[in-house]
């Protein structure tokens, strides 16, 4: 699904500047994401939704959400699959804002290239 997501984490693991840094977070704003659900997503009004994500405890006891750069990433982490849908960057961290029990959105858990984005981060990718 986004091989280009997969090559700026490794481009910023790889050589943690600035310019990398930058390349990574507009990336991921512009991908679209797997993102686990434990149901239908719903409309509830033209252009907006209930989508029922899965959320995590990080080892802190704080929430997270799941998201994946590809279903292949995903069976990694669920090897019999789960339910998923899939949001750009920008909508999934608009949403997770709304959401104060979520401290980070983890990308590619369980698997590489990951990466985790703190909550610290969400409004100011959203200015990006």
């Amino acid at each position: 699904m986004s091989v280009h997501l997969d090559d700026a984490i490794r481009a910023y693991a790889d050589d943690p500047n600035g310019k990398s840094w930058t390349a990574l977070e507009t990336t991921v704003i512009e991908t679209r994401l797997c993102v686990p659900v434990s149901g239908p997503v719903k409309e509830i009004a033209p252009g907006r939704y209930d989508v029922p994500v899965i959320c995590l405890k990080t080892d802190a006891g704080e929430g997270a959400i799941p998201v994946f750069t590809s279903v292949e990433h995903l069976l990694k982490w669920k090897s019999q699959g789960c339910k998923y849908t899939t949001l750009s960057g920008r909508a999934l961290i608009a949403m997770a804002i709304n959401m104060e029990v979520v401290a980070e959105i983890l990308v590619n858990p369980g698997d590489a290239p990951r990466g985790k984005i703190p909550r610290s981060d969400f409004k100011r990718m959203l200015k990006s």
